[in-house]
């Protein structure tokens, strides 16, 4: 499920690809779903000054060195609560 992100969410001169913005999108609404009691992916998951590359800064993030595009998400063992939507 991809939640589209309102335009009050991003900052007025945002300028991503649509790929980028589809990633950002399906990212946010993992973190809406989840509980991070232990604050291990909360910290680097921040949709605030967003580049191009920032998301694969994300802790449990890989992206393709090809195209900066999510590869894949790796949150077990991480204390999270909740379901990926």
């Amino acid at each position: 499920m991809i939640v589209p992100l309102s335009d009050a969410r991003l900052p007025s001169t945002f300028s991503l690809s649509s790929g980028s913005l589809s990633d950002i999108s399906c990212l946010k609404s993992i973190t809406d779903s989840l509980e991070d009691p232990l604050k291990i992916i909360t910290p680097s998951w921040t949709f605030d000054n967003l580049t191009e590359s920032s998301i694969c800064g994300y802790v449990g993030v890989t992206c393709s060195n090809t195209f900066g595009r999510v590869r894949g998400i790796e949150l077990a063992n991480k204390g999270l609560r909740g379901g990926v939507p």
